[in-house]
């Protein structure tokens, strides 16, 4: 999840999430699944975004992001 704090731009964030998809497609062992980006949670207008990695378990990958 990419998250806009609350005063980051459209075009700011599409860079931002860019450079966040570039960074794990270059990672073998990493595999992205679902990826969130807005502003899921912001702070009054702060600059500044968040990032959430989440890792799932193999058995139980399914049912998580069912």
């Amino acid at each position: 999840m990419v998250n806009n704090l609350g005063s980051v731009t459209n075009l700011e964030m599409t860079s931002v999430v860019n450079d966040v998809m570039n960074y794990f497609h270059k990672k073998e062992e990493i595999h992205v699944v679902r990826l969130i980006s807005g502003m899921v949670m912001t702070s009054l207008d702060m600059n500044g975004v968040s990032l959430t990695v989440l890792r799932l378990p193999e058995d139980k990958a399914e049912e998580l992001l069912a």
